[in-house]
């Protein structure tokens, strides 16, 4: 720890597979490329950390014992740094992380925060989110800059009362190398002779997630007669399957969480996110990197995200998801190539890790003068 040369600390409960988790990877990735040093602290013990590591980029764990976690923030004064820091929270907890070691180890530090998602579900937050965000208000004005990934939300915690400035800076995102891949077919999981379309929904099981709307919506079309197979990845999908009747169950596969979530979508005709409320969505930019044809719900920055590349319905609609479902399927193999090109280029030109990288440093710079 003694020779590293840091210039900007990124501070994160977790590092499980998530959203965030994978735009702070691909950040850090992105700064280390370009001659930066940072640093990445953890609490939670997660599967992402050994992709941080293989990247080379600096971790460390932060101990849960009070005893071992004062030690171990003091051991970060010995760090080398090259510039005025830079920490970085991410997410409500992670930001109020970045505050004590700024006032323990780095008083004359940049605090940045760094808000994941949308307001609009927070009457259904469990009260010790509740808690954390409202603390958050009052504690904003140590923040130097509040960076949000979405419009919505920066709008939405300007109104709830945090202070400061803010900066609003969408996700990055690049194709993954084949070496990154996996070959995991899903016609080992799926038993697919009728070449039915194969639907995907990702991410974690949570209501703002909307799985129950999709399986809603699938199963009143599977009883239209409008067969296809959908398919669910996140983590704890798997204790939805019994809403589904056993006349139903060959249709539906949760696969739990996954680390190739590009072969997946790869292996997938249709992308849809039902959620009730988001940030900025990084699967559904990656699904429409992939060249996917995407369903989304009007929350977060999902319709700015998808423009004019796919379907925009309404939050909480399992009948519009129905309808836009039917459409989908009847779009010819040509329509459906034209979207997904569209759908890359448009992320690709708008939305890549460079282009991040390059507004967060600017940010940074600026709020070193």
């Amino acid at each position: 720890m003694d020779q590293l040369k840091v210039d900007s600390i990124h501070i994160i409960t977790g590092l499980q597979c998530g959203g965030a988790e994978t735009a702070l990877l691909r950040l850090t990735q992105e700064m280390l490329s370009q001659g930066h040093m940072p640093l990445v602290l953890f609490v939670v013990h997660g599967s992402m950390v050994a992709k941080f590591k293989q990247a080379g980029i600096q971790t460390m764990q932060i101990p849960l014992n009070p005893l071992k976690f004062i030690k171990s923030l003091l051991s970060l004064r010995k760090i080398a740094l090259k510039t005025p820091l830079v920490i970085q929270g991410w997410m409500y907890h992670g930001n109020l992380l970045a505050l004590i070691i700024k006032f323990i180890c780095f008083q004359n530090s940049v605090i940045v925060w760094n808000i994941r998602q949308s307001l609009t579900t927070l009457k259904y937050e469990k009260w010790t989110t509740k808690l954390i965000i409202y603390l958050s208000v009052f504690l904003s004005r140590f923040s130097k800059s509040t960076v949000c990934n979405s419009k919505v939300a920066l709008l939405q915690h300007k109104k709830l009362g945090f202070k400061g400035e803010f900066a609003y800076i969408p996700n990055g995102l690049e194709l993954p190398s084949l070496n990154e891949k996996s070959e995991t077919p899903l016609s080992e999981i799926i038993s697919n002779p009728s070449h039915l379309p194969i639907i995907i929904n990702i991410g974690r099981l949570h209501r703002d997630k909307g799985q129950d709307l999709l399986i809603k919506a699938a199963l009143t079309l599977l009883q239209r007669g409008g067969l296809s197979h959908y398919v669910f990845v996140g983590r704890n999908v798997e204790t939805l399957e019994p809403m589904i009747s056993d006349e139903y169950k060959k249709y539906f596969h949760f696969l739990g969480e996954v680390s190739d979530v590009f072969s997946y979508l790869e292996q997938s005709d249709i992308f849809i996110s039902a959620s009730r409320a988001e940030g900025f969505s990084n699967v559904i930019a990656e699904a429409m990197l992939m060249g996917k044809y995407c369903i989304v719900t009007d929350v977060g920055s999902s319709s700015e995200i998808i423009g004019n590349c796919g379907a925009v319905i309404p939050p909480e609609s399992s009948d519009a998801m129905v309808i836009e479902i039917s459409k989908a399927l009847v779009i010819s193999p040509g329509e459906i190539k034209e979207y997904g090109s569209l759908a890359s280029s448009r992320i690709k030109e708008k939305f890549s890790v460079e282009q991040m990288c390059e507004n967060y440093l600017n940010l940074y710079k600026e709020l070193r003068k």
